[in-house]
């Protein structure tokens, strides 16, 4: 059996939760997981020097605060277009906000930009 999709019916173009649920495995899931492994290890790719350019900091700043974005974002929409609240929501979507505004810390920011110029 397959989850109930009559929860789909208002989310426009979707009407599987096969994009749902990518977004969330590889998007979050395992996007969280790489992003994790970059601000704890802080490995240098050369793919994204140019994020690294960007910022000033180390790739893994700037991919905090997309996933913390993003998560935010996925919250909204769900409160949008898909009936009832989830106490899970309030959490996930706090989650968001502070990947969101923990990289904006001083120290944080300091750490990740001595990592970036010196690597």
């Amino acid at each position: 059996d397959s989850f109930p999709t009559d929860s789909l019916d208002r989310v426009p173009f979707i009407d599987s939760w096969l994009v749902p649920g990518l977004v969330l495995g590889i998007g979050f899931g395992l996007g969280s997981l790489v992003t994790a492994f970059g601000m704890l290890r802080r490995p240098r790719w050369q793919w994204l020097v140019s994020v690294e350019r960007v910022t000033g900091h180390h790739w893994s700043w700037a991919a905090t605060i997309a996933i913390g974005l993003g998560q935010v974002l996925w919250i909204l929409l769900e409160l949008v277009y898909l009936p009832g609240v989830s106490p899970l929501q309030v959490v996930y979507g706090g989650v968001g906000v502070a990947l969101v505004l923990l990289p904006m810390l001083e120290s944080v920011r300091t750490d990740l930009q001595a990592w970036s110029s010196t690597a």
